[in-house]
């Protein structure tokens, strides 16, 4: 799959656009990986080349989170070029991504695991998102972030509480959305050790069934020390905040920097921009991305309660928590498509939902082939879908 997404962005950003094309005019290698390199991209090449800088009410390289251009920075002290570097971390994070779902998945569902085809439909499902050309070796976070994520959870369901905090952590340190990742993780350890009970009881006898509501149980007495391993997840988030205080006098200035490029009040409130986009159709691309993102925060809303039920209430903090953010932080939810990628226990259910039913596999895997390489090609002609 990134071998494929990199020959398409080569071929949309510099094959199809030049009438003379040769690969023997190459500079280097981002001649092949300008399609791949867009928007975002710049930001952590500049922080991996010369560092963070702040200014006031100005669009800063301060709501960036490090880890991702500390890698680069890293690599590039080895191979002197950024870019490729970029790429194959990304690359490198989009298949620890893949093979940490599948083995996470063998993991929390055994015996749905057992059978091949349904693990399979589950990974493909988060390897055709519409949305998730992020997996595929673009040069922003997402893809190391994710692989953080899903390794984390992996290593508390596998009870490695201590690992998964020090996961959680590289998490927290590589994307803002890593807050959410400290409660979630540490919710589903309370409940592996038994601090945290959800039952499930029927709400009235009329119901017959049809509508059920959460009892929450709390045991203080089942709180062991590992329990609040999870905890070490902050160290990623505290150690950039404390960064952020020491240069710059404000350890939140990745938080209150945020308006620069999200907008803030009545804006994001009231999606301001998203009505927009509905009553302007002069970016058709533009207003159709923000339609399908909207429709996917949508969904993993819809989805967080059967996540709760079927993996563990961490799970559901998890998705909650990720479509929060762009719920509250945007005025168009441009950006949720990607966010979402972190939300790995919706792929899992989707792709439990689909095995059931072969014309359901058809149409979903059907669209979505066809609409991932669509988004490809309109991202790597520098086109904004997300």
């Amino acid at each position: 799959m990134t071998a494929a997404a990199l020959v398409l962005q080569h071929l949309v950003s510099r094959v199809f656009t030049a009438g003379d094309y040769s690969w023997r005019d190459a500079d280097g290698p981002r001649f092949f990986l300008d399609g791949w390199t867009q928007f975002d991209s710049f930001e952590y090449l500049d922080i991996a080349a010369r560092g963070y800088w702040h200014a006031p009410g100005a669009r800063s390289t301060v709501v960036f989170f490090p880890l991702y251009a500390v890698l680069i920075r890293a690599g590039s002290a080895v191979v002197d070029q950024p870019v490729l570097v970029g790429v194959v971390i990304s690359g490198i994070g989009g298949v620890c991504a893949a093979v940490g779902l599948w083995r996470w998945y063998a993991v929390v569902r055994p015996g749905e695991a057992a059978e091949p085809d349904r693990r399979r439909i589950v990974l493909w499902v988060m390897l055709l998102y519409p949305f998730g050309w992020f997996q595929f070796a673009v040069v922003y976070s997402d893809a190391v972030f994710v692989a953080f994520v899903i390794a984390a959870f992996l290593a508390v369901e596998r009870d490695r509480p201590l690992l998964a905090g020090v996961l959680g952590a590289c998490a927290s340190a590589t994307r803002p959305t890593g807050v959410v990742v400290v409660a979630a993780l540490w919710v589903r350890q309370l409940e592996r050790d038994g601090v945290v009970a959800v039952s499930w009881e029927r709400w009235s006898d009329r119901t017959r069934g049809r509508l059920w509501r959460p009892t929450l149980g709390l045991d203080g007495a089942a709180v062991r020390q590992h329990s609040w391993s999870p905890l070490l997840s902050l160290v990623g988030i505290g150690t950039f905040s404390a960064y952020l205080w020491a240069r710059f006098g404000n350890p939140l200035l990745w938080m209150t920097s945020q308006t620069t490029y999200h907008g803030t009040g009545f804006h994001t409130w009231f999606k301001a921009g998203l009505v927009a986009r509905w009553l302007d159709w002069s970016e058709p691309a533009a207003s159709l991305s923000v339609t399908g993102q909207f429709a996917v925060v949508v969904a993993a809303v819809a989805s967080a309660p059967t996540v709760g039920r079927r993996f563990g209430w961490g799970y559901a903090v998890l998705v909650a928590g990720l479509v929060a953010i762009p719920t509250v932080a945007t005025e168009d939810f441009n950006g949720a498509g990607r966010y979402m990628l972190a939300a790995f226990p919706c792929a899992a259910l989707a792709g439990e939902w689909l095995a059931g039913n072969r014309r359901r596999r058809l149409v979903w895997f059907g669209v979505s082939a066809v609409l991932l390489p669509i988004m490809i090609f309109g991202f790597s002609r520098s086109v904004m879908l997300t």
